[in-house]
């Protein structure tokens, strides 16, 4: 009996993908701000930053989702401008560069 519907695999730019999504999220989500006062709006900002990259993260491993080298490429920049930042959305949307 053969299967109708073959499972797709994942390709290593797709978990590759994933894995910066994840890594990403987990950076704005660990973010200490040391003092710094609380921004209601950066604070949406963040939570809906962090529950996106979570969710397509998961998109591309459990629901085998594809994903491009563009979206490599997208992904890997947003990975090192978060880290550059250290978790700060509010550094990254002033795009302060000596952060």
């Amino acid at each position: 009996m053969t299967d109708m519907h073959p499972t797709p695999t994942l390709s290593a730019i797709a978990v590759a993908c994933a894995i910066l999504y994840a890594l990403t999220a987990g950076r704005f989500l660990w973010y200490r701000p040391n003092g710094a006062r609380h921004r209601r709006a950066l604070s949406c900002l963040a939570s809906t930053l962090i529950a996106a990259l979570f969710c397509r993260a998961v998109e591309i491993l459990l629901l085998r989702s594809p994903a491009s080298a563009s979206e490599l490429v997208i992904a890997c920049l947003l990975c090192a401008c978060a880290w550059r930042a250290r978790g700060n959305i509010a550094a990254l949307a002033r795009g302060e560069s000596d952060v």
